[in-house]
């Protein structure tokens, strides 16, 4: 019979290539966003330089910028384990930074966001639930610190609020980190659909296929049921024409063959035994075949 059964491991290197490169082109699409995010926010960060001084936080942003850049250049060279790193370093570094130095009015909170999506796409809910718990925990220890009075703003924070460049980084901020979620998550849906896509077409070919091998599995039935032979030597009786059968006991040939074909017998008689049976018919009743 032919074998109708589908090679699981088949299917599961399949699907896991799949993965594997659906998450590959979501890293892409984040690292695409980051360079986005360093060119448009990075200006309006150091521009801050001018009204609240030089600060660790805008050493911290310029040094991320040429990381990001870098990194976007060089990211065909990377890993996934190595891209998946440097993208939530950079949310992370950028996150913590921002609210050490301005404590809530900042967009470490978009970062945070934007790492713990990061995380729970690219290593499993529970790479998400590590990267929530990280955040949730460094937060409340900063709290702490500015409540504490060990953390101390730069500058003063009305005029702070007030400044261009501040709302301006915020906004570009919120909106790069919004882009994120929007263009990967387009992105997987996107990829997914394709998937999708392709498992129904891999599916209707596979139905096909095991239909005409149904097919052929029922034609070569039939065809072993209606063709059945024998084989090997069968003992014969030299007289009588008798065949032993398997168990030892002699049977009549006519038995014997019906038994194991699906032939049936009519009877009739050879012209020599109609000679030597009836020899006084025998001229009349053999005449037609031997005129013929």
């Amino acid at each position: 019979m032919a074998n109708t059964q589908i090679n699981p491991d088949q299917v599961q290197e399949f699907a896991a290539l799949q993965k594997k490169i659906i998450r590959r082109r979501f890293l892409e699409s984040v690292a695409l966003v980051l360079l986005a995010l360093t060119i448009i926010a990075l200006p309006l960060s150091l521009m801050r330089i001018f009204s609240t001084g030089m600060h660790f936080n805008h050493i911290i942003h310029l040094i991320l910028g040429v990381v990001i850049l870098s990194g976007f250049f060089l990211r065909k060279k990377l890993s996934d384990i190595w891209l998946i790193v440097s993208i939530l370093g950079i949310f992370i570094v950028l996150s913590i930074s921002s609210f050490l130095q301005y404590s809530v009015v900042s967009a470490g909170f978009y970062f945070a966001g934007a790492a713990i999506f990061v995380a729970g796409l690219c290593l499993g809910v529970w790479g998400g639930v590590i990267c929530a718990v990280f955040f949730m925990v460094t937060t409340i220890i900063i709290a702490h610190m500015w409540v504490a009075g060990y953390l101390v703003f730069p500058v003063d924070v009305r005029q702070y609020i007030l400044l261009p460049s501040v709302w301006g980084t915020l906004a570009i901020s919120f909106i790069i980190t919004t882009a994120v979620f929007f263009v990967s998550a387009t992105g997987l849906l996107s990829d997914f659909n394709k998937l999708v896509d392709t498992i129904e077409k891999q599916k209707q070919k596979i139905e096909e296929k095991t239909k005409d091998l149904s097919m052929a599995n029922k034609d070569l039935k039939e065809a072993m049921t209606q063709v059945k032979t024998l084989h090997g030597l069968l003992p014969i009786c030299a007289r009588c024409k008798k065949i032993r059968n398997d168990k030892g006991y002699w049977q009549q040939v006519e038995d014997y063959v019906a038994r194991r074909t699906h032939a049936e017998f009519t009877h009739s008689l050879c012209p020599e035994c109609v000679r030597e049976l009836y020899p006084d018919l025998a001229d009349r009743v053999l005449k037609p075949e031997n005129e013929g």
